[in-house]
């Protein structure tokens, strides 16, 4: 994870070495992994139970079809944004990769899809997304909440 995202203390990277990042970071979000001491060592996921969630057709590392089918699948109770990495005039700036077609899910999720030095992408979990993205927005002068669906950002939490 680039430096400068690592410094928010916005987003989770969870240590796993296998390509399912993005299961242990929506396990992340829907168990409240983030709330205990040292959410990114794999030993909180490894006890998880799958459940509520259903992750029949999920296919790692995974992809825009595989979070559709992650939403079909659980009616909802998941609706998943994937946020990327893009640089434009020689600085990085994160954008929307993908929005999620639920609206009022139990549980939304924010994913930050990242390259690493060998160019294979994984995800991370975006604890934090008013916080992340909160310095390109407004340059972190005033607080604002930005709405999961349109992404713009807003004074108050209600769009």
């Amino acid at each position: 994870m680039p430096k400068w995202i690592a410094d928010t203390k916005a987003c989770i990277h969870i240590k796993n070495g296998d390509n399912t990042f993005s299961k242990y970071s929506i396990q992340c979000h829907v168990h409240k992994v983030h709330e205990n001491k040292k959410p990114s060592e794999i030993r909180h996921y490894s006890k998880l139970n799958d459940k509520p969630s259903n992750w029949e057709g999920m296919s790692y590392p995974s992809g825009n079809r595989d979070f559709d089918r992650l939403e079909e699948n659980n009616n909802n109770f998941l609706s998943v944004n994937v946020y990327t990495l893009f640089e434009f005039q020689g600085k990085e700036t994160i954008l929307l990769h993908r929005r999620t077609k639920v609206l009022g899910a139990k549980h939304h999720v924010n994913l930050l899809k990242i390259e690493d030095e060998q160019g294979k992408f994984h995800y991370v979990f975006i604890k934090d997304y008013d916080k992340l993205i909160g310095n390109q927005t407004n340059k972190g002068a005033n607080k604002l909440f930005h709405c999961r669906y349109c992404q713009h950002g807003l004074n108050d939490t209600v769009c």
